[in-house]
């Protein structure tokens, strides 16, 4: 099923637009890369969007994220197996990460940005991220490296407004932030090339995973427990190699064979587990579980970017886009 973004602009009807977000079945887009000040949340089934204010200040370069309650759920205390309840009054967040440990916040009860300062980040900074935000368990995440090592970010964009420090007027303090290191073992040959430290985040069944982003001939997963008070990594696959694995890849004979060529991670299947897709000149989805590659029809491989590759779930109800 092929989906498109609305059409923002009359005037403009072929105006590029770059999604920088997802959550659910919506997307935050903008039409630039860099100083982005129009933002827009959009849902490409119902083609209904809104604009949101623009940011109080523009940067060249940012790290975003978007996240937003879910619209609907299974009530599990009912004796119908097709009961939900809907939640109209959903909360969402759009978080700016901006390099000198400030961080951007649009509250939808308030429906205003603030501008908030992290006291937690430690010697990071926030110019090293280089993956927008994955939502999981709400919650954001973010991957990072400062050329020396790789990093995970978890930030949690629904603390109480209430119970947030306030300084300055709309100037606030995050203080619901942790940093991890990235659950690899680096040597000193790997960290002399900045794009090998790369990671690519997914989120899947309310799980969230990491990768490499530069794959070599097999591939390494782990798993984020979340429930204490620091981030610890749970090793899922260690090292599966790609070349063993029987496919209907190798049924193309135009097709180089997988342990010859360079392979990219792309990202995690948001609900069949055990799933990753991968650039290998042609894009594959490849079950490590199972061990089965699948080639996904008309799509080639390209320059593909972590900023800008989003998981989108079609739910059985869509999420109707705020009002603001």
């Amino acid at each position: 099923m092929s989906l498109q973004l609305p059409v923002i602009s009359e005037a403009a009807p072929e105006q590029k637009l770059f999604v920088v977000g997802a959550c659910n079945d919506l997307v935050l887009c903008c039409p630039s890369e860099l100083d982005q000040r129009d933002y827009y949340i959009c849902n490409p089934y119902t083609k209904k969007w809104v604009a949101l204010p623009p940011p109080p200040r523009i940067h060249n370069c940012v790290s975003v994220g978007f996240i937003c309650d879910p619209y609907y759920s299974y009530n599990s205390s009912s004796t119908f197996d097709d009961e939900v309840s809907i939640n109209a009054e959903y909360r969402w967040r759009v978080v700016r990460l901006r390099q000198e440990f400030y961080v951007d916040i649009f509250f939808s009860e308030t429906g205003e940005w603030r501008e908030s300062a992290n006291v937690v980040c430690g010697l990071r900074n926030y110019f090293d991220i280089i993956t927008a935000g994955v939502a999981c368990n709400g919650k954001l995440y973010f991957s990072g490296s400062d050329h020396a090592s790789s990093y995970i970010l978890e930030l949690d964009p629904f603390q109480d407004i209430s119970n947030i420090s306030t300084t300055n007027g709309n100037h606030i303090i995050v203080d619901k932030c942790r940093f991890s290191l990235a659950p690899l073992d680096m040597s000193s040959e790997v960290r002399g090339y900045s794009i090998s430290m790369y990671r690519v985040l997914g989120a899947c069944r309310g799980h969230l995973r990491v990768t490499e982003f530069v794959l070599g001939n097999h591939l390494s997963v782990w798993e984020l427990d979340a429930g204490d008070d620091i981030l610890k990594w749970r090793l899922v696959v260690d090292k599966v190699p790609f070349f063993q694995m029987d496919s209907s890849y190798h049924d193309d004979v135009s097709m180089t064979p997988l342990d010859e060529v360079a392979k990219t991670a792309i990202g995690f299947h948001p609900t069949i587990e055990d799933t990753i897709y991968v650039d290998a000149h042609k894009i594959v989805r490849w079950n490590f579980g199972a061990g089965m590659f699948e080639l996904v029809p008309n799509r080639r491989g390209s320059s593909w970017s972590p900023n800008y590759i989003h998981p989108f779930v079609l739910p059985w109800w869509p999420t109707p886009v705020p009002s603001l």
